[in-house]
């Protein structure tokens, strides 16, 4: 019979080789699915050259600085400005809305910041896609080149058909756009679905499917290489109207048990302006680069508090006391953007208060120094250039703007860029959606049977390997324990043979032996000896059995068996000695 395996170090080196391989394989074959659900790849913070396009980079890396992709560093801050443009405006509010490049010529100043939008509408044929509306059609996305310098594409998507009606060849519509712009040099912050906390727009009030939106969207621009220079914008409106409908109102459109309990912050069961208007449509702090909020200053006719901005920032006089700066700006370390700011001035008041003293008391707030050393974190702010808002329609007004822009510190203008960086080709479509999880971050059935699959092909054989290797050294220690215990009764029966060691007593001392007279013959019958004999044949018939049922190697000699062949030879020539001695 061959030699059974027994757990010795020898044959332990391919359990030691199997734990290797899985250690240093595992991670790479996990790794080799993407990034885990609720992660994504971060973009460096590359800024394009105001001369050269930037060669499309092959991978996507992650940033070697603290700041966020496309954050202005150290105290420099952009200024933008939001335009009711149209293809080909060239003139003032009189005559037709502006264009950039001459809204630049006016101010004096090249804007860091342009902004354009894109709506999301359902067409006859009941799919989506980017379609032009009465505040942009595609054409105006040439006007970015038309000021001819590097300033920042800031991209707003308003997905006017519902958040529910946006289809993957939307998103893959947005991506294909953003690359395009990327690709040849142009910077995008791109924010999506704006004001999502509020009941006046149609996609607000709904955080469930407009967390599973935005995260789509980001990450169909992280997984592009060649996107990496868009910036994803989280921007909820300013939270002191929240939610701006009614009771009833907010009844029919907030009718899922789920969603009202997730918008119920402070669980008193019913959603209004003490519950937190942020916190609910966050969608995770890997799919969000900035943060930037919607301020608004009533129409009141008066000039606003030296501090109101701040106050609204900081959520001082709203119910729920949400500080949205410290929540999302310091607690989640991102940068932030003014994401359209205003004062309008009402037609008719009552005081002498002018539109210059109301206007100026509000961009005194939000361009002063000081301000910004309230708020570094503030990298950037975009005036809503529209009616009743604007600050260049008036020449007295455009100066006083203009005195106050240059005089404020740390505004970055824009330089001087001639490449062309908008292509409409860029809108077709070149690969389908990436796949996302929910909400909640779980994945799909496909991606979770085949990662199953894979745990189990390494880690099943890994658990056989392990439970073989628990009973082999539960045996090796019984088998021990075995051979300790024959060791201890041979050193017994070895002294058996020291006299004065009480094993082996004299007829006079044994209490089973009787006294005899001195004529009588006497025989000391060795009953220990007999008793060790006794106990070796039967050691020995132990080891018979395990033979025999395959516990013990017959081939395979061991201490115990040569123990118990030498405890019997000596306990049967001991008692064969003392028989002899009998008959004498």
């Amino acid at each position: 019979m061959a030699a059974r395996l027994r757990p010795t170090k020898h044959h332990l080196s391919p359990l030691i080789f199997i734990l290797i391989l899985c250690i240093t394989v595992l991670p790479d074959i996990v790794h080799a699915q993407g990034p885990p659900s609720g992660s994504a790849p971060q973009r460096p913070p590359s800024q394009p050259s105001a001369t050269t396009t930037p060669r499309p980079t092959q991978t996507a890396t992650t940033p070697s600085t603290s700041f966020a992709n496309l954050e202005p560093v150290d105290n420099e801050r952009y200024f933008g400005v939001w335009l009711n443009s149209t293809k080909g405006a060239t003139s003032d509010a009189k005559d037709g809305p502006l264009t950039p490049r001459h809204f630049n010529e006016k101010i004096k100043f090249n804007s860091s910041i342009v902004h354009m939008s894109a709506r999301i509408v359902v067409d006859s044929k009941g799919s989506n896609g980017i379609a032009p509306s009465s505040r942009l059609s595609l054409d105006n996305l040439a006007l970015i080149d038309d000021t001819r310098t590097d300033a920042v594409l800031y991209l707003s998507i308003f997905p006017e058909s519902g958040l529910s009606q946006i289809s993957s060849t939307t998103f893959s519509q947005i991506v294909g756009l953003c690359r395009g712009f990327n690709r040849r040099g142009r910077r995008i912050l791109l924010r999506f679905a704006p004001g999502m906390n509020s009941g006046s727009v149609p996609w607000g009030l709904q955080p469930f499917p407009f967390i599973e939106a935005f995260r789509k969207l980001s990450e169909g621009i992280r997984q592009q290489p060649d996107a990496n220079l868009t910036a994803l914008v989280w921007a909820p409106y300013e939270g002191s109207s929240y939610p701006d409908l009614s009771p009833s109102e907010l009844a029919d459109r907030v009718y899922d048990d789920v969603a009202r309990r997730l918008l119920d912050t402070n669980q008193d069961n019913v959603v209004n302006q003490e519950d937190n208007p942020y916190t609910p449509y966050w969608p995770g702090n890997e799919y969000v680069d900035w943060v930037g909020l919607s301020i608004y200053y009533p129409s009141t006719g008066t000039v606003p508090p030296a501090t109101a901005l701040q106050e609204i920032i900081q959520g001082v006089n709203m119910v729920s006391q949400a500080n949205f700066y410290w929540s999302f700006v310091v607690e989640k370390n991102k940068p932030m953007l003014i994401a359209e700011t205003g004062v309008e001035y009402p037609s008719t008041t009552g005081g002498n208060t002018t539109e210059l003293d109301v206007k100026r008391g509000w961009w005194d707030q939000y361009l002063s120094p000081d301000f910004y050393n309230t708020f570094p974190r503030i990298k950037a702010v975009t005036i809503y250039e529209h009616d009743p808002y604007r600050v260049s329609h008036s020449t007295p007004i455009l100066k006083a703007f203009q005195t106050s822009l240059q005089a404020s510190k740390g505004f970055k203008p824009a330089h001087t860029f001639t490449q062309t960086t908008y292509n409409q080709d860029d809108m077709v479509v070149f690969a389908p959606a990436p796949p996302t999880p929910d909400f909640k971050g779980e994945e799909g059935t496909s991606g979770t049977v085949l990662k199953a699959a894979i745990f189990s092909t390494i880690l099943v054989p890994i658990f056989c390997v392990a439970i073989w290797f628990g009973l082999a050294h539960r045996r090796f220690r019984k088998r021990q324990q075995r051979l300790r215990e024959l060791a201890r009764r041979q050193q017994d029966g070895e002294a058996g043979d020291n006299p004065g060691s009480g094993v082996w007593k004299t007829g006079e001392e044994r209490d089973d032996v009787e006294s005899v007279g001195d004529t009588d013959t006497v025989v000391n019958i060795p009953v220990m000896g007999s008793v060790g004999a006794t106990s070796a044949l039967a050691q020995t018939a132990q080891t018979a059995d395990e033979v025999a049922d395959g516990r013990r190697d017959v081939d395979e000699p061991d201490n115990e068996t040569a123990s118990l062949r030498s405890l019997r030879v000596d306990a049967l020539m001991e008692d064969g000695t003392q028989h002899q001695r009998g008959q004498l």
